[in-house]
């Protein structure tokens, strides 16, 4: 390699070294104008444009109490202490939004194009009173979200991917019932993902003393999938909803498909309740420990509809439809029906325990009031139940209660020893519908069988007697009462007509008359006494029922 050849190189490399000098000298002088720059600039001055970019953005009034910074390394961000916002034309309040600070990070490119755009914000301590304005909409409601659906131009540059929250309150909150919400030690993170228009929001909180978590969904773009997807966790369990909020009335109701898992049921029925604002109610655990619940869900301003329902407990699943309305009772409308359902296992679990216990998670608290009247009108089906250490098939019941008073309209099962039990209850009409007859139909194939079942005792009977049992006849209802006019019956080779009186109330009263050409007893080589211990008492505890009758031969 030639002497000028290393020498040019020499020159290159030194010429190089002192523009490399050059521009870190001016970078750092660059670094230290901006690192100074926000102390020697009077941020005092820029506090009313400020509040005008912010108010110009909420379309409420905005006012900075306390000091404002800004900092403009690594990031530029500002920040403003003591901020509130005003509230919405109409409102009770006049003040929607206070908080400690707020701190707000900008966008360097859009800085040195000379705009102003929002990346990320920050609230410290934010109390947020809630309530609709004049037009009937929340008062949370920005003309910023507006224009994330593309409902008008953006008034500012905003292109926010993250909102935190910390400390925060709730004021004035309601639930979907419209029972009060206290929340605060409010932490969250907000993310918005533009492309997308959706918005989730993931945090924790203390509402109405309980401990919860919480993430929603919303979609701001517009489409048309459900906007909300709301999961929200309680102690013992979680609840999801995805759907149309709505206003809860009947033209614009809340609907949607709703999720429970309640890992822990005592727990989470004792925190449900509380939340809605009610004394705290606690299952007995012995009962009852797990349930997964999941339904389609339609709220008014008048009632709650569950379609699609499917109840989990303990293995057994049901399956159905409910209506509820709360007026001056609540009353409950609709179908029940399990494949399978082990009746002997529950009542077992209920054997001397009761259904609900005290709540220890409020010493001392009042007594609850008085619950408010029950009326139920329902149908309740069971390919198979487990009962008494057998199966009773195709079991369909319809009833309904109110007034303390039990009224069957409908049962129909097969029994153990294919026993088949049909009743069909008539209507005794009313003002605008007349009256029918019902029937009832019984057809017992194995009746000793379906006594051994039942629990009677026909070791003394011989073994050819009482092998059946058939009735046949139309029932009509007076004033509540079951009327079985001269039902034809046949017990083995002997037959005969009943006629009876059944009043389906707590306690149960049945007084009855069998008219009977022939009454062979001997066949059946039962005593006199025999059959009078068949004959129940006068009087029976209250709640079994009492029974009178009378045998025509």
């Amino acid at each position: 390699m030639s002497a000028e050849l290393i020498s040019w190189s020499l020159r290159q490399v030194a010429r190089f070294a002192r523009a490399f000098a050059w521009i870190a000298v001016a970078g750092v002088a660059l670094m230290a104008v901006l690192v100074a720059l926000p102390s020697i600039v009077d941020t005092e001055a820029y506090k009313p444009r400020v509040a005008e970019i912010l108010a110009s953005a909420s379309g409420r009034t905005v006012s900075l109490d306390g000091p404002l910074s800004f900092e403009l390394l690594p990031q530029p961000r500002l920040v403003l202490r003591d901020v509130r916002v005003g509230n919405v034309p109409g409102a009770a309040t006049p003040t929607m939004l206070t908080a400690r600070r707020l701190a707000v990070r900008l966008s360097w490119q859009a800085l040195l194009q000379g705009r102003i755009e929002i990346l990320r914000v920050a609230l410290d301590e934010p109390r947020l009173v809630l309530e609709p304005g004049a037009d009937g909409r929340p008062n949370w409601w920005f003309p910023v979200l507006e224009s994330a659906r593309g409902e008008r131009p953006p008034l500012l540059p905003v292109t926010l991917d993250r909102v935190e929250v910390r400390g925060g309150r709730l004021v004035n909150a309601t639930g979907l019932v419209g029972q009060p919400i206290e929340a605060h030690a409010i932490d969250l993170v907000a993310t918005l993902d533009s492309a997308r228009g959706r918005v989730k929001v993931e945090g924790a909180a203390i509402f109405n003393g309980l401990p919860s978590t919480f993430v929603l969904g919303l979609d701001i773009a517009g489409s048309a999938g459900p906007p909300v997807d709301l999961t929200i966790g309680l102690p013992g369990g979680r609840m999801t909803f995805k759907g149309w909020p709505g206003r809860r009335t009947d033209d614009d109701p809340l609907r949607g498909h709703f999720a429970i898992e309640a890992a822990f049921l005592p727990e989470f029925v004792e925190s449900v309740s509380l939340v809605l604002g009610h004394p705290p109610l606690r299952v007995n655990e012995a009962v009852l420990k797990r349930v997964e619940a999941s339904g389609d869900v339609l709220l008014d301003s008048r009632h709650l509809t569950i379609d699609a329902l499917s109840v989990a407990a303990e293995g057994e699943r049901i399956r159905g439809n409910l209506q509820i309305a709360v007026e001056d009772a609540i009353s409950m409308n609709g179908r029940l029906s399990a494949a399978s359902f082990d009746a002997d296992r529950w009542l077992e679990r209920l054997r001397d325990r009761p259904l609900l216990v005290p709540s220890s998670r409020i010493a001392g608290a009042a007594p609850a009031a008085p619950p408010p009247a029950l009326r139920l009108q329902l149908t309740v089906e069971a390919g198979a139940v487990r009962y008494r250490r057998d199966i009773v098939r195709d079991l369909v019941v319809a009833f309904s209660f109110e007034d303390q008073a039990f009224h069957l309209r409908e049962a129909r099962a097969v029994l153990p020893g294919d026993f088949r039990l049909h009743r069909k209850v008539g209507f005794e009409g009313d003002e605008t519908h007349p009256g029918y007859d019902g029937v009832i139909e019984v057809n017992g194939l194995h009746l000793r069988e379906t006594l051994k079942w039942i629990g009677i005792d026909i070791a003394g009977v011989p073994a050819d007697r009482l092998q059946t049992l058939r009735l046949n006849g139309r029932t009509r209802p007076v004033k509540g009462v079951v009327h079985v006019a001269d039902a034809a019956f046949s017990l083995d080779d002997q037959a005969g007509t009943v006629t009876a009186d059944i009043a389906l109330a707590i306690p149960t009263i049945i007084g009855a008359r069998l008219r009977m050409p022939q009454l062979d007893l001997d066949a059946y080589r039962l005593t006199a006494e025999a059959l009078s211990g068949l004959v129940p008492p006068a009087t029976a505890p209250s709640g079994t029922g009492t029974a009178s009758g009378e045998i025509e031969p």
